[in-house]
């Protein structure tokens, strides 16, 4: 059984759910990590990609 992104931000919203009860939902397979991460994007893991990643020059 999934519990559906509409009515968990909204019972997260009027407060009945905390971050953790979210975060449980997930971990029981209740709630997807997608729907976890559009709810709280600061969770979400940097992606690191050669673009991201600093450029150091070589020093002669």
């Amino acid at each position: 059984m999934r519990y559906s992104y509409d009515i968990v931000k909204r019972f997260y919203d009027l407060g009945l759910f905390t971050k953790e009860n979210v975060q449980l939902f997930v971990r029981v397979n209740y709630f997807t990590q997608e729907d976890y991460y559009k709810m709280f994007p600061e969770d979400k893991p940097a992606e690191t990609t050669a673009s991201t990643q600093p450029t150091v020059s070589p020093t002669a």
